[in-house]
């Protein structure tokens, strides 16, 4: 039996979204940040740095933008 970890790697971006906040006299557009998953890939924890190389290959216009979340749930 393996000991590497099942789970799921999750690739996001962050943008900034407008939002208005409405006064009594005044409204006022401010941002905030938002969480925008781009794709979840099933896979081992020992694969994961492969997996997040190619992601960005393939997705060259995002830059360094793209970030990475890897996580697991254990159900018994």
């Amino acid at each position: 039996m393996s000991d590497d970890i099942f789970g799921q790697l999750c690739f996001f971006v962050l943008v900034d979204v407008p939002t208005i906040e409405r006064g009594v006299d005044v409204c006022t557009l401010t941002a905030r940040t938002k969480r925008v998953r781009l794709a979840t890939i099933h896979c081992d924890r020992s694969d994961c740095e492969d997996n997040i190389k190619q992601f960005k290959a393939l997705n060259r216009e995002f830059g360094d933008t793209v970030h990475a979340e890897f996580s697991f749930r254990e159900i018994m």
